[in-house]
């Protein structure tokens, strides 16, 4: 167990762990115990377990789009630029989507038309 301490002695990588993590590496260094002569390289040992899943990190799940909220936001956009004197150019998004009423465009353009009334808003 000394052994199994001095090699992981003063390992930063270790500090953000959990104890059930750090057991879990003490195992996987306990069986390769006899593979491994010396404590500089039980010490690389354990740095290379810790680095092993880091190298390959998961992708973030894409978040999906609450589209109740984009249709409000689309709505409020619409609504400031037609009560701010900007209703032609109001009509004119929703005009570009080919149809008349913002509910008839499709839910996945409802964040350009955002982006429009925002471009608007700001000219």
């Amino acid at each position: 167990m000394d052994a199994l301490d001095s090699a992981l002695q003063g390992l930063q990588e270790l500090k953000p762990l959990t104890k059930a993590t750090i057991l879990d590496l003490c195992l996987e260094m306990v069986e390769n115990w006899d593979d491994i002569p010396g404590i500089t390289d039980r010490r690389e040992f354990a740095l290379s377990l810790l680095t092993e899943g880091k190298q390959t990190p998961e992708p973030e799940p894409e978040q999906e789009l609450d589209y109740a909220v984009l249709y409000e936001q689309a709505h409020q956009a619409l609504l400031h630029l037609a009560k701010t004197g900007y209703r032609s150019e109001a009509v004119g998004i929703v005009a570009k989507f080919g149809v008349k009423k913002l509910s008839y465009i499709p839910q996945d353009k409802l964040p350009e038309v955002i982006k429009l009334a925002a471009d608007a808003w700001e000219e």
